[in-house]
């Protein structure tokens, strides 16, 4: 993780698996924190353990995923999951693709 102003404000956060080089962004304001998670998810579900990383079988047969490497994506995702569970209320993990935000 790289302090990226040196003032505890703005973090970048090593999170490949997505794409090689993907980052997320941890950002604090007055009262909490926010986590710019960019693809690191694609769907909250996952960060509650209701879903997991689909994979389909593509024309040629072989297997498919939305992330290149999805074994270091699924770690990325338990990372997540352990960042908002030890932060709790304090933070806020956004998708690039989150609707609600």
């Amino acid at each position: 993780m790289l302090d990226l102003f040196d003032d505890g404000y703005v973090f970048v956060i090593d999170m490949p698996g997505d794409l090689p080089g993907h980052l997320n962004l941890l950002c604090r304001t007055k009262n909490r924190w926010l986590c710019f998670s960019g693809d690191s998810f694609h769907d909250p579900r996952l960060l509650t353990g209701e879903k997991e990383i689909e994979t389909w079988t593509g024309l040629d047969g072989n297997t498919l995923c939305i992330h290149l490497d999805k074994d270091t994506a699924a770690v990325n995702v338990e990372r997540l999951k352990e960042l908002q569970r030890v932060a709790g209320e304090q933070i806020e993990l956004i998708a690039a693709h989150d609707e609600e935000w």
